[in-house]
Formats: structure tokens, C-alpha cells, sequence
């Protein structure tokens, strides 16, 4: 009894031809993997969603930065305030009057349920 090879059986096939086309399949792989041409182009597909989110990320914190600044702004415009009625010798319900309004005056916004507590004395720090 004479075992057959499946591919041999079929016409124009032969381990001869199945090598052929493996060969093939390989060296068409292999010049595809040695061509540089385009390669920039996957290179920055594969990069700019990762520099797109590095850009929002330093956007977002230079807005936070912001924000930092903008309410330390106006807690010194408040104190500063504050100190120039102690100063002029008026009393603890001008001082915190003078103070909100100076807070008010520069973008501080009471009706969102922000709030202005003045301490005088101080309650911590070296002065209390």
C-alpha cells in the first residue's frame, strides 16, 4: 500500500512547488521588513496621540498654576487691605469689610458659596 502526499496529488503541486511559494511568501516579508520608506509616517501616526495628550497635560496644569495664582492674588490684596485699616486704627468690622471688598474687587465670587474668614489676631504662625 502506497501513501499518497495530499499535495503532490493536486496538479502543479509537489513539495518543489510548496517550497517555492513559502520562499516566496519569505522574501516578500523579508524586503518589506528592510524597506524604510514611509517609516516616518508610521512613526508619527504611532506618536502624536502620545504628544497630543502630553500637550493637553502641560495645558491643564499651567491652568491650575493659574487658578493657584489668581486666588493667592487676591488673598494678599484682601490681607494687605485688611492691614492698612488696623493700620489707619479702625475697627475689626472695617477691617473685614475693607478685606472682602478688596477680594470682591479682584474676581473673588461670594455667591458660589466662597467665603472670607479675616483673623485678627492671627489664629496660627508666629504672631498669634
Amino acid at each position: 500500500m502506497t501513501i499518497r502526499d495530499p499535495i503532490s496529488a493536486v496538479p502543479g503541486g509537489g513539495p518543489d512547488r510548496l517550497g517555492d511559494w513559502t520562499t516566496t511568501i519569505l522574501a516578500r516579508f523579508g524586503a518589506f521588513t528592510r524597506e524604510t520608506g514611509g517609516a516616518i509616517l508610521i512613526m508619527f501616526a504611532l506618536m502624536l496621540p502620545i504628544m497630543v495628550g502630553f500637550v493637553g497635560l502641560g495645558v491643564e496644569v499651567g491652568f491650575w498654576y493659574m487658578s493657584q495664582r489668581s486666588l493667592q492674588t487676591i488673598a494678599d490684596a484682601a490681607a494687605i487691605s485688611g492691614s492698612f485699616e488696623i493700620r489707619a486704627g479702625k475697627n475689626s468690622a472695617t477691617m473685614t469689610q475693607s478685606a472682602v471688598a478688596e477680594a470682591n474687587q479682584n474676581g473673588f465670587n461670594q455667591p458660589n458659596g466662597d467665603t472670607i474668614n479675616v483673623n485678627n489676631p492671627p489664629l496660627t504662625g508666629l504672631f498669634t
